[in-house]
């Protein structure tokens, strides 16, 4: 399974993140082992697009929720706009069904 998302720099100024990526928390809020995947030193021009994309490893079944997320050069957490709610991945013994992030 591979999971995506996009960010766009809306703003009028260069901006450099720290560090940008996706996990997975559990229903317990916990993060699942082996999904956590990030990259760092992204730099994105005013309208610049950064295309974020990894490979989870769920070695359970259950339902869990995929969260992007980005930190400044300071590391404080950017908001990320238009994600209305985390994807619900649910994964069992046989298949995995993503469904993709909430984008505009």
């Amino acid at each position: 399974m591979t999971a995506t998302f996009t960010l766009r720099n809306t703003g009028e100024e260069p901006l450099t993140l720290a560090l940008v990526g996706l996990v997975a928390r559990g229903p317990d809020g916990r993060v699942v082992p082996g999904t956590l995947s990030t990259q760092r030193g992204i730099r994105l021009a005013p309208g610049d697009r950064y295309q974020f994309s990894a490979q989870p490893v769920f070695t359970s079944a259950g339902t869990f929720s995929l969260l992007p997320f980005a930190f400044d050069q300071a590391l404080v957490p950017l908001p990320i706009a238009h994600v209305e709610a985390p994807s619900i991945l649910r994964v069992t013994a046989s298949h995995a069904l993503y469904l993709p992030l909430i984008t505009r």
